[in-house]
C-alpha cells in the first residue's frame, strides 16, 4: 500500500518525462544535422540551374509543411539561369521562407512576397512577411549562433546563423535583414 503510493505519483510524471525526453532528443538531432549540413557543404563545381523555380518549390515545400495556409505573392522572373550550388541556396531559402512564416503565425491573413530582381552580376531575392517584424534590439542578433526568439521547442537559433554563413562562405553572397515600413519584416 504504501509502495504504490510513492509509484502511482512516479508513473503520473513518467509520460511528460518520457516526451520532453523524446522532443529534446528530437531537438540535438536537428541541431546536429544542420552542424553536419554546414560543416560538411556540397564539394562539387557550381551548376547552371532555374533560381526562379527553385523560389517557388521551396516556398510551396515549406508552405505545405505548416498548419496554417499564406498567400504567397511571387514577383519573379519566367526563368533567371544561376550558376551556384543549388543545394546550398536551397537550404537558404527554406531557412528563409520558414522564418517568415513562423513570424506571421499569429496573423488573420498571413501573406509572403517572394521577389527576384537581377542588376548585372548580382542577384537578389526579397522574401516578405506580414508579421509583426523584427524588435530593433534583436535585428542586429538575428545572424548570431543559438539566437532565437521563438518559444523552447520551436527553434534552435541556427537556421539564420547557418543561412548567412553559407551565402557569405560558399554562395558569394550576403543576407541582410530590416523591418518594412507598413509591417512585418
Amino acid at each position: 500500500m504504501q509502495e504504490s503510493g510513492r509509484i502511482n505519483p512516479i508513473l503520473k510524471d513518467l509520460k511528460p518525462l518520457v516526451d520532453g525526453t523524446k522532443e529534446g532528443a528530437e531537438r540535438v538531432s536537428a541541431i546536429v544535422q544542420s552542424l553536419l549540413r554546414f560543416t560538411t557543404p556540397q564539394q562539387q563545381d557550381a551548376e547552371d540551374f532555374d533560381l526562379c523555380q527553385l523560389v517557388k518549390t521551396v516556398a510551396q515545400w515549406v508552405l505545405r509543411g505548416n498548419r496554417k495556409t499564406s498567400k504567397v505573392r511571387f514577383d519573379l522572373p519566367q526563368q533567371l539561369i544561376f550558376l551556384g550550388h543549388e543545394g546550398l541556396v536551397h537550404q537558404i531559402l527554406v531557412n528563409l521562407v520558414q522564418n517568415a512564416v513562423d513570424a506571421m503565425e499569429t496573423k488573420e491573413d498571413p501573406t509572403l512576397w517572394i521577389s527576384l530582381q537581377q542588376e548585372k552580376e548580382a542577384v537578389f531575392i526579397k522574401i516578405q512577411d506580414n508579421g509583426t517584424g523584427i524588435r530593433p534590439e534583436n535585428l542586429v542578433r538575428i545572424f548570431d549562433p543559438f539566437f532565437t526568439t521563438k518559444t523552447p521547442g520551436k527553434g534552435t537559433g541556427l537556421g539564420l546563423y547557418i543561412s548567412y554563413l553559407l551565402a557569405t562562405e560558399h554562395c558569394r553572397g550576403n543576407l541582410t535583414a530590416e523591418n518594412h515600413p507598413d509591417t512585418g519584416a
